[in-house]
């Protein structure tokens, strides 16, 4: 039962889940109490054996599980997402920037990098690339932007882009290449201005603008909300706006909200710690009825959401995020990086590019980072709940990737899971 966690949703209702089965079964104190206890009576014993939580020891337990791991990291390793950065510059000031000090540097991505890329990629079977930045979609990039479209075309790729929407519509005659593109949208229009101006100033209803022209012409969008302290109480509002828009019923239009990571050399003053953000959205979703329509975003934090709301099996979560198994990040200089919180910063690098990949040792620290291999995560019921939490975090926090950041999980635990488990029962829905 080492790997086994059991989780409080109710006054006496708990989860238990069984990650080498991937059933997940609502129970009472008792059951937990007799679990922890190791004495199970036997009508007890039978019901767990029969809906499949008493499956293995722990030691064939933990090497069934350790195997999956390393054969499903295997395999999406495989065929690894490009993050490719066109340019650091930026055409925005936002207050949270954590690229503020490279968003001036003018280099641009030249054609022959794109190609040592697009040469990787096809070795690779690389079948993601999302552009990001800086700001990919600018005057200065419109080239470069237009040379990884097509190639991403040829090559057969799935082509997305993170942006803020400023210089978007430039580029309308990309759209049909894009499967996806992301726009930041952070508020109504004082909370939007304040939070992401751009360098002439104001930025809302250029950015409104842009969102419904990428609808019109039928290219799913993102519209990306970063919550902080900040903003988090003006989310209601947002989310009426989005409603008035009929933006939440729109077919080819998604809402996310996250929330914003302290940037690695400065302290910023809104942060919301995972904890307090997970409290604050729970509450604003019990007082708001239109925060419904955020309800996705922190579905996708729960490695529960295909058990409450797609009828689907839970499936175990061995490693955090894509910088733990297949995401990399080309910069203009030729730097690869695992993770977006550190890109610009060559002490960060994971290695170079060019027509080949030279991994540095740093590569390691971040791939091999599993709940297998944090030695707190070896002996805890909730590693496969939440892969060892963010390296970033954790190494903002102590400086080493070798330690878990639990800080997430205990979120997940105490506030959502709890929450989407009631909504579940509102719904007269049954595990």
């Amino acid at each position: 039962m080492k790997r086994t966690p059991v989780i409080h949703v109710g006054e006496d209702e708990f989860l238990l889940y069984n990650p080498v089965s991937k059933v997940v079964d609502v129970v009472d104190s008792d059951v937990v109490t007799a679990l922890e206890s190791g004495t199970l009576p036997p009508d007890m014993r039978e019901y767990l054996e029969r809906h499949g939580h008493l499956t293995m020891s722990d030691d064939e337990a933990e090497a069934w599980l350790k195997e999956e791991c390393y054969r499903s990291h295997a395999t999406l390793a495989d065929s690894p997402a490009y993050y490719i950065i066109p340019t650091y510059n930026c055409n925005m000031r936002c207050i949270y920037c954590y690229e503020k000090d490279l968003r001036r540097e003018p280099k641009i991505m030249s054609s022959r990098t794109v190609e040592q890329v697009f040469s990787l990629v096809e070795s690779r079977l690389v079948d993601t690339i999302i552009l990001y930045g800086g700001e990919p979609f600018q005057k200065g990039t419109k080239p470069v932007i237009e040379q990884i479209a097509r190639l991403s075309r040829e090559t057969g790729c799935r082509l997305s882009a993170c942006t803020n929407g400023l210089e978007l519509l430039d580029s309308e005659p990309l759209f049909d290449y894009f499967s996806e593109i992301i726009v930041t949208l952070d508020g109504v229009e004082p909370v939007q201005n304040f939070r992401r101006p751009s360098v002439g100033g104001p930025s809302f209803s250029t950015v409104i603008r842009s969102i419904e022209r990428v609808i019109e012409t039928g290219t799913p969008v993102t519209i990306s909300v970063n919550a902080d302290a900040q903003n988090v109480e003006s989310l209601p509002e947002l989310a009426d706006f989005f409603i008035e828009k009929g933006w939440h019923t729109h077919p080819s239009v998604h809402i996310a909200v996250s929330h914003i990571l302290q940037p690695l050399d400065r302290t910023y003053p809104y942060m919301l710690e995972p904890k307090d953000a997970a409290q604050k959205m729970v509450e604003l979703h019990q007082n708001y009825p239109s925060m419904e329509l955020f309800q996705e975003s922190f579905k996708g934090l729960n490695p529960l959401v295909n058990v409450f709301f797609k009828g689907e099996e839970w499936r175990p979560r061995y490693w955090y995020c894509r910088a733990n198994c297949y995401m990399l990040l080309f910069d203009p200089y030729n730097y690869l990086y695992p993770c977006y919180m550190v890109v610009g910063r060559p002490s960060f690098a994971v290695g170079r590019f060019s027509d080949t990949i030279e991994e540095s040792p740093s590569m390691a620290a971040w791939r091999e980072r599993t709940c297998f291999t944090i030695p707190q995560c070896r002996e805890c019921a909730l590693g496969c709940f939440c892969g060892g939490g963010c390296a970033y975090r954790q190494y903002r926090r102590s400086g080493s990737f070798s330690d878990p950041y639990c800080d997430t999980v205990e979120a997940l635990i105490t506030y959502y899971v709890p929450f989407l488990y009631e909504k579940v029962k509102e719904r007269g829905d049954r595990l």
